[in-house]
Order: C-alpha cells, then structure tokens, then sequence
C-alpha cells in the first residue's frame, strides 16, 4: 500500500487529468488525517495546478505522462513528466482562446516551478511544482 504522503502515477489518455485532479484531492486530504480538512482553497489550487501542468504535458509530450505528489511539512511537491524534451515557457495569453494561460497560472498560484531535461537526451522533461497548503 502507497505511503498516504506519496503517489506515483503513469496517466494517459482522455481521463488522465481528471483522474491527476482526483489523486492530488485524495493525496491533501489524506496528508492533513482525514479527520481535519485541509484549508479548501489549498485544496483547490493543487488540484488547478495539477491539471494546467497535465493538460500540458498530455498535450505536448505524446498524450502519457508521470504524476509524482508529495507531501511535507512546507507543503506539496508536484513533478510531472511527459516525453517531449520542449520546456515550457511564459508566453503572451491568446485572445482567441487558443491557450498560453496554464503556465501563467501555475506561477501564480506556486511557490516555486522549474522545469528540467530528464537525466539523458531526448528523455523529455519535468516541471517541478511546490505549494504551501497551510
């Protein structure tokens, strides 16, 4: 049985964020007792943070994806990883709806986020997350 601070999820597919949102929900939950629900807007910006980054990596990494999550005393640490080696970058939203406000969120909401190459070439990459949830 996993460790209820710890996850490590391969998600693909038409379901995979949605299934990313649900892990992170369950993971905030479970790491403040269960008994005690953890601050609820917390709550919510892990599970918005967690879909931005996996819609992201779903869409430009070849549709699958790793979800790592956990939680420590200073908060959450979310990486997910995907196959393109592209890293991510801030861009200008579109006015046409055609995207470029994830990432902007995600540094809104964050702590901290760093991207990085996986450990060879052409392995893809990871972006890095962390989020206080006290």
């Amino acid at each position: 049985m996993p460790s209820p601070t710890r996850r490590h999820i391969d998600i693909e597919g038409p379901h995979a964020v949605r299934r990313a949102r649900e892990e992170v929900r369950r993971l905030v939950r479970e790491a403040a007792g269960g008994d005690v629900p953890p601050r609820r807007t917390a709550e919510d910006d892990a599970a918005l943070v967690v879909s931005e980054v996996v819609t992201n990596a779903v869409r430009h990494g070849g549709g699958v994806c790793a979800l790592d999550l956990a939680v420590g005393p200073d908060g959450l640490d979310i990486a997910v990883t995907d196959r393109s080696t592209r890293l991510p970058y801030l861009r200008q939203p579109s006015l046409t709806g055609e995207g470029g406000l994830g990432l902007g969120i995600v540094a809104r909401l964050a702590d901290a986020v760093t991207t990085c190459a996986a450990a060879g070439p052409g392995e893809g990459k990871a972006v890095h997350v962390h989020l206080r949830l006290s």
